[in-house]
């Protein structure tokens, strides 16, 4: 199983075998507890030696082959005169006489049991899953990971990640834009480009060029080659897929420098259209038409034209310009019923 998969289960507090059951599970158990206060909650029978280093790894623990294998509170209450004679002699022993056969216990410290979990650790309840259960459990945490609308921090979009790249995307749902747009620009795989709008492809190129070229100016555009070919190829794709590019006239300058930039050649009608629209003087955009009526002192058309086009929300956001302009309440109240806003008067 892919390490990052392993890491992310680590942090969700769950161990993977991939090699079945382990004839060392006990021995495993009391070390995972003995050295990182792990307790087993589950899965004890698949405990594996591996897990060992990889906790190690994981909590950044150094788990070195000890002068006292427990280290109990008895050794460390020693004065030490006894603890310099302590080791003087057991160094003497082992390495006097070659006596590596078992590990070495102070002669000084009083007899006591030695149990698993050290003095003052904070237990951790761990479960071990097999293979199948941890791909399972992955597949559950990617999709739940998908759902989410918010954008995912980068130990989580590496996770979503490896996981397209192992099994595709065909099972995925995004509930927001950011992830399909990220994994896009980390594939080049136009699968991603189902869930973006055309204007999407402007938001990806200022990603593009910040995180490959360093620039946050998107009027200066400096794209390689590869680069290039990309975008051309995802505006064709999107060009296909969308029945209408009217919202790009909000964004007519910013997409006329793309273009041109892209020196783009449009190969079907539908993109020399797009493009004569993006360069030419015409503007058809929503909040153009907006305007528009609100210039014609016909402010109720501008808020069915904007709930129509953008959504109640865009009606709630110009309230004050629409009260302003002899709109009444009993007007808008459908829309922010719609909304679900709650209007105080």
């Amino acid at each position: 199983m892919n390490d990052i998969f392993k890491k992310y289960l680590f942090g969700k507090h769950i161990l993977v075998n991939e090699n079945g059951k382990s004839e060392q599970a006990f021995e495993t158990a009391f070390s995972l507890a003995n050295l990182f206060g792990i307790r087993l909650t589950g899965g004890v029978e698949l405990a594996s030696p591996e897990m060992i280093r990889f906790a190690q790894e994981m909590l950044g623990s150094d788990v070195p082959e000890p002068f006292y294998r427990s280290f109990p509170q008895g050794v460390r209450e020693l004065s030490p005169d006894k603890l310099l004679f302590d080791q003087l002699v057991h160094y003497s022993i082992t390495y006097g006489f070659g006596d590596f056969s078992r590990p070495g216990h102070s002669v000084m410290e009083a007899d006591f049991e030695r149990a698993a979990f050290k003095e003052n650790v904070t237990v951790r309840d761990f479960t071990v899953l097999n293979k199948t259960q941890a791909a399972a459990e992955i597949d559950r945490s990617v999709k739940a990971l998908c759902a989410s609308t918010r954008p995912l921090d980068a130990a989580k979009f590496e996770l979503v990640l490896a996981y397209v790249s192992e099994n595709g995307a065909q099972t995925l749902h995004f509930a927001s834009k950011d992830l399909p747009l990220r994994l896009l620009l980390s594939t080049r795989d136009l699968v991603f480009a189902g869930e973006l709008d055309m204007n999407d492809i402007l938001k990806l190129t200022e990603r593009l060029q910040w995180e490959a070229y360093g620039s946050d100016d998107p009027k200066k555009l400096n794209l390689k080659n590869k680069d290039r070919r990309f975008l051309s190829a995802l505006i064709r794709d999107r060009l296909r897929a969308c029945g209408s590019f009217r919202d790009c006239y909000e964004k007519k300058a910013r997409w006329c420098g793309l273009l041109h930039h892209l020196h783009f050649a449009p190969q079907t009608e539908k993109e020399q259209i797009f493009c004569s629209a993006m360069r030419g003087d015409k503007n058809i955009s929503v909040w153009s038409a907006y305007e528009k009526a609100l210039a014609a002192n016909d402010p109720e058309e501008a808020a069915a034209l904007l709930a129509q086009e953008k959504g109640a929300g865009a009606v709630i956001r110009q309230m004050n310009t629409l009260l302003s302009r002899g709109v009444g309440v009993s007007s808008l109240l459908p829309y922010l019923k719609r909304s679900g806003t709650v209007l105080l008067i």
